[in-house]
């Protein structure tokens, strides 16, 4: 997950790969993006999903007080349901070996040991939004928001057994975790501003820095391209879905979008954005608008053009309330990603972007 790519594939490569897929929508050509079908994977809700080198799909959700697991190969073949262990808000990442790590609750974690996840150990104590990276050492780094401030923690899982204690790395609600390419944990938690905080295996946290106002929720993704960091919030007032990037080559102005998309949402965490980067640099950041509707926004990797697309045109796969939010998974040995969300039924969906459309959204225009 976390070696840095030889190969980067240029703009007319990309465009020669994804000209190849078809759109299972019917779509005229030059559609903003080619969505696979969607595929029901279990009864349950509030899932994650993660993919693996092989092109195999790790989805995880809780059912019932308890989380479960599941392999797909999209999208012909949903595995067998394994149980992981007591808790929900699931979250799923996959090491070197391509085994599923699972954290849930607050907070325990479980490892595929080749038929099942065996017993879930208790990492520490928390409250909520357990989060989960794993580095290219297949070392566990784990967050989570516990009830008195400073709030987030993170604890680092080395070869199945805790190492060290917990450590403070933020002071407020829990956000996103990533990895990048020299194994720097990067992680966003949310005060008055969106922060972003660093934490290295051995020197233990970085310092948190603000980067400005948030409404609630926040997560991050690296583009392992040149290791920037691109964080996603719920902007206040109902002013849609921020856009940031943290060093790179690639920089462009902070951006809002979706306004229109989320306006009216009563609760921020009902929003609740993640975001994944796929091979070719592209940003796919699944949210939850209006009425439960589940969205994808798809930003380009070299100009910045966006589209948002709704994950279910048909509108009966809905998202899940608080906290809920549809999950993307992405691998950056490859194109595209893969979306799952839902409550009661658990949905998953792929996502390739098009580089032949030259025309952004209107609707999406940035807000500076």
């Amino acid at each position: 997950m976390a070696a840095k790519l030889a190969f980067i594939p240029t703009a007319l490569t990309a465009l020669i790969i994804f000209a190849a897929v078809l759109n299972p929508e019917g779509g005229p050509a030059g559609e903003p993006g080619h969505f696979g079908p969607r595929v029901t994977v279990a009864e349950g809700s509030d899932p994650d999903v993660a993919v693996d080198s092989t092109g195999y799909i790790h989805v995880v959700y809780e059912r019932s007080g308890n989380t479960y697991y599941r392999r797909v190969t999209y999208p012909h073949t949903v595995g067998e349901e394994f149980f992981v262990g007591k808790g929900g808000d699931p979250q799923v990442a996959v090491d070197s070996a391509n085994r599923p790590h699972v954290v849930m609750g607050a907070v325990r974690y479980g490892q595929w040991t080749g038929n099942g996840f065996g017993n879930s150990i208790e990492v520490m104590q928390g409250w909520r939004k357990p989060r989960l990276v794993i580095d290219s050492k297949d070392r566990a780094y784990i967050t989570v928001e516990r009830m008195e401030r400073p709030r987030v923690l993170l604890r680092v899982i080395a070869k199945g057994k805790l190492a060290g204690e917990a450590v403070v790395v933020g002071d407020d609600n829990n956000g996103g975790i990533d990895c990048d390419s020299a194994d720097v944990i990067h992680l966003t938690w949310r005060a008055d501003q969106i922060y972003h905080n660093t934490f290295r295996f051995g020197p233990g946290p970085g310092k948190s820095r603000g980067h400005g106002a948030s409404s609630d929720f926040s997560w991050c993704a690296v583009d392992r391209r040149d290791d920037s960091v691109h964080l996603v919030n719920t902007v206040r007032a109902g002013r849609g879905i921020g856009y940031l990037i943290i060093g790179g080559k690639y920089q462009r102005p902070a951006q809002a979008y979706a306004k229109a998309e989320v306006e009216g949402v009563d609760d921020p965490d009902n929003v609740g954005p993640t975001i994944a980067v796929d091979q070719l640099g592209f940003k796919f950041v699944s949210f939850a608008g209006k009425n439960r509707t589940p969205y994808v926004l798809v930003i380009d990797p070299a100009d910045g053009m966006s589209y948002l697309l709704p994950l279910d045109a048909e509108g009966s796969a809905k998202s899940g309330g608080k906290f809920q939010n549809p999950n993307v998974g992405t691998h950056p040995s490859q194109p595209g990603a893969y979306i799952a969300w839902g409550t009661g039924s658990v949905s998953l969906r792929s996502i390739k972007a098009d580089l032949s459309r030259k025309q952004p959204d209107k609707r999406l225009k940035g807000i500076k």
